[in-house]
């Protein structure tokens, strides 16, 4: 399997890039950014409690980045993807080249792998992922695909082009997932470090609160999860979906597109009517031989526990009714699974929600998540914009550039491009403060001449009265201009140094 290893920087550290020494004031104040997370300003401050007034900036760079969390890529590419099956329906997902997932993992050890994962072969074997930070799902679509005929089902069949010309510029993430960030997973993690020797102890009144508190803190474990709280949801989504535009520029993509919440609705087959049918009968084999459409109005207490399955053959098993053609079902190998107790937090987190009410919900959460959250991010950090394909379905859609190959994947949010030390904001309010006396200097002199005028005793025309009271009012107006603008610039030089700086 395809495996890529990216080391994350972040936006200090690249403000950092070319020097090879600076004062520890210099970082402190590039801490200062309001556009930095508060994880980043953290992490840097930490490391430089041990550093002097001056500081070597590649050893310190060093030092930062090995408290941060890299992520290897493991790809079902040429490999065997897991859920290809869910997508949007053939008659609207157009004409897709290529699918892979890619699994994120980081060097520490958690339990999430086995949610979606579990009998998977995605890392050559048939354990799941051990490392288990997030995967997401990959569509590439084809240059071009032209429909030549429908096939007895009505779906359309496609003339496409040659193996080396299949895959186009366009590649879909039509889902970002991390199990390990939701449904308190990663607490579930640091229950099982409570549950060790040590907590045992404490309880039992054997140590102190501050020997168990000093054990726990020095714990090998505790590190390791403290860089996996150094994420939350949807951080961690935007990590992956960071390293996914490098790779979909490393790949020659040039449109990298995400799903609206109307779509992520479609792939999830949430407000579908046509993905489950209730299984009537099953042959000697043990597989469905006899099935019908779900329909909404059977979706009563009596449903829970019916077998169903999905158009790629996939059977589930009903557990709850939440009305309104909504219902939670768990995948047929887990809900027989030997070990897995109905109500336990392991059958729980197999569990899933789905609608077959053919309304679209924009208050499910998955919605707001794609439509707001990831709209809102795209929109915001790549200027996303919402397109519709060819088969009317809207995406977010993202230009991919050639440079963003080689550009530095950020651990955290920021900016790097507000690069500005002390010295710049000094010369640039110096620069400014000339231009505004200038302005003022000149609005003065105009004034002067509207005054000497006044002092002329001879009877003066009504016309030139007025020009004068204009004169007048427009030298108002541009002081209050010039007073303004002065104003609006200490704000600005707030914005670009986090701090006003006294010059």
């Amino acid at each position: 399997m395809a495996q890529r290893i990216e080391c994350p920087t972040l936006s200090t550290l690249e403000k950092l890039k070319g020097r090879e020494f600076v004062s520890k004031q210099y970082i402190e104040e590039l801490t200062n950014s309001k556009y930095l997370q508060q994880v980043e300003r953290d992490i840097v401050s930490e490391a430089l409690k041990s550093e002097g007034k001056t500081v070597n900036v590649r050893k310190f760079s060093l030092k930062v980045r090995s408290e941060l969390l890299p992520l290897t890529v493991v790809s079902s590419k040429n490999g065997e993807p897991f859920y290809g099956y869910i997508a949007l329906p053939e008659n609207i997902r157009g004409p897709v080249a290529d699918y892979s997932e890619h699994v994120y993992e980081s060097p520490i050890k958690t339990s999430a792998g086995s949610i979606h994962f579990g009998t998977t072969v995605l890392s050559g074997n048939d354990e799941p992922p051990q490392k288990y930070f997030g995967h997401t799902r990959i569509e590439d679509m084809a240059v071009v695909a032209k429909q030549r005929d429908v096939d007895i089902y009505g779906l359309p069949i496609y003339d496409f082009p040659s193996q080396a010309e299949y895959t186009g510029g366009t590649r879909r993430i039509i889902e970002l997932q991390s199990d390990l960030y939701q449904k308190g997973r990663l607490e579930f993690e640091d229950h099982i470090l409570e549950s060790s020797n040590a907590y045992k102890e404490f309880t039992a009144g054997k140590i102190t609160s501050e020997e168990y508190k000093y054990i726990v803190n020095n714990t090998t474990r505790q590190k390791e999860l403290d860089k996996l709280h150094q994420y939350n949801n949807p951080t961690a989504h935007y990590r992956m979906l960071r390293e996914e535009i490098r790779y979909a520029a490393k790949d020659g993509k040039t449109k990298l597109q995400f799903p609206t919440g109307q779509t992520i609705m479609g792939i999830e087959g949430l407000g579908s009517t046509e993905l489950w049918d209730k299984i009537l009968h099953r042959g000697r084999d043990g597989e469905p031989d006899e099935t019908v459409p779900l329909e909404s109005d059977e979706l009563t207490k009596d449903a829970i526990g019916m077998g169903i399955s999905n158009s790629h053959g996939s059977e589930w098993i009903i557990t709850d009714v939440l009305g309104d053609g909504k219902f939670s079902a768990i995948p047929k190998e887990f809900y027989h699974k030997h070990g897995i107790q109905k109500g336990s937090p392991t059958f729980d987190s197999h569990k899933e929600t789905f609608d077959i009410s053919g309304k679209l919900d924009i208050s499910n959460p998955i919605y707001k998540f794609y439509e707001h959250d990831i709209g809102r991010y795209l929109k915001n950090k790549y200027g996303a914009e919402i397109i519709k394909d060819a088969q009317g379905i809207t995406w977010h859609e993202i230009k991919v550039k050639p440079e963003m190959a080689t550009q530095p994947v950020l651990a955290f949010d920021g900016d790097v491009q507000y690069d500005r030390t002390r010295k710049n904001i000094q010369q640039k309010t110096k620069d400014m403060e000339k231009e505004k006396a200038k302005e003022k200097n000149k609005r003065l002199e105009d004034f002067n001449k509207v005054l000497s005028r006044l002092t002329v005793k001879a009877p003066m025309p009504e016309k030139e009265k007025t020009g004068i009271r204009r004169s007048l009012e427009d030298f108002s107006k541009s002081l209050r201009e010039i007073q303004n603008s002065r104003e609006d610039h200490a704000i600005n030089l707030g914005e670009d140094h986090e701090q006003n700086i006294e010059l």
